[in-house]
């Protein structure tokens, strides 16, 4: 599929022939009618869909760079819409939620997510969050969720894997995040990220728990927890399932470089070693 010929295709008229209109009312107001039709027809279910998988399917081709957010971009073209058609409003707006409603509907189904729409007030709001969180920032989610735990669970980490055996390993990565790190069970943990990430990766860690631990806004946080269920264990069929696919290596890199931005900002830990 040629993602960028059929996306253009959404981009609306923004100007109409004023000599076209003065000549020929009658003729203007069928070609009006022909633009807004030919403009929600790319919303057919077949165009959603594919748009939305194509993303899904790649959106490890940007990693660490947001993708754009499809809903976000479909909103701007229905308010235009509106705007330019103000007569068949109603049409549209029929069209923007079924666009959303088939937006949850696919996301549902790839990640094995229920949507509670009993709680769902704004259908575009829904798909906005969920598509941000599944697809445009994934790759950057997943990331953060990993290094902002490790941060926030050192100490038990540290403790729970027995790293202290590590401490006085004489190898080069050991030596590096030793001189690099403040915190010295980070440097531990960094040293040894693969061995560590392994056993978080057997965890049973909860929906909402890669929430709270990804987002600072609390409201994120509920607004994602009311709308969707996980209906599998998600950490482990999405989460910990990529660190042992082919993407292995750059999520550890990116991982390790992301821990290295958050410890520096970390207070230097003066207790000793045991």
């Amino acid at each position: 599929m040629n993602f960028n010929n059929n996306y253009n295709k959404l981009y609306l008229k923004e100007e109409v022939s004023m000599g076209r209109m003065t000549a020929n009312p009658n003729s203007y107001n069928i070609s009006l009618e022909g633009e807004v039709s030919d403009i929600l027809s790319h919303f057919n279910s077949d165009f959603v869909f594919d748009i939305i998988k194509d993303n899904i399917n790649n959106r490890f081709n940007y990693f660490q760079l947001a993708m754009v957010n499809i809903p976000a971009s479909f909103e701007a073209r229905f308010k235009t819409a509106k705007l330019q058609f103000p007569e068949n409003v109603d049409q549209i707006e029929e069209i923007r939620i079924d666009t959303y409603n088939q937006i949850l509907n696919i996301l549902a189904n790839n990640f094995n997510i229920q949507i509670n729409y009993n709680n769902i007030t704004d259908v575009y709001s829904a798909a906005y969050y969920l598509y941000d969180f599944l697809v445009s920032n994934f790759s950057n989610n997943l990331v953060s969720f990993f290094a902002n735990y490790i941060v926030k669970e050192k100490n038990s980490l540290y403790e729970g894997l027995q790293l202290a055996r590590f401490k006085k390993s004489k190898d080069s990565s050991t030596i590096y995040a030793k001189k690099l790190y403040k915190n010295p069970k980070l440097a531990i943990i960094n040293a040894n990220l693969d061995y560590v990430i392994d056993n978080i990766c057997a965890f049973d860690i909860s929906f909402y728990t890669i929430l709270n631990t990804i987002y600072q806004d609390k409201n994120i946080i509920k607004y994602l927890s009311d709308i969707c269920l996980p209906i599998y264990d998600f950490f482990k069929t999405t989460y910990a399932s990529l660190l042992q696919s082919q993407y292995r290596p750059i999520l550890l890199t990116n991982i390790r470089l992301e821990i290295q931005r958050l410890s520096i900002n970390e207070d230097i830990d003066i207790t000793n070693i045991k």
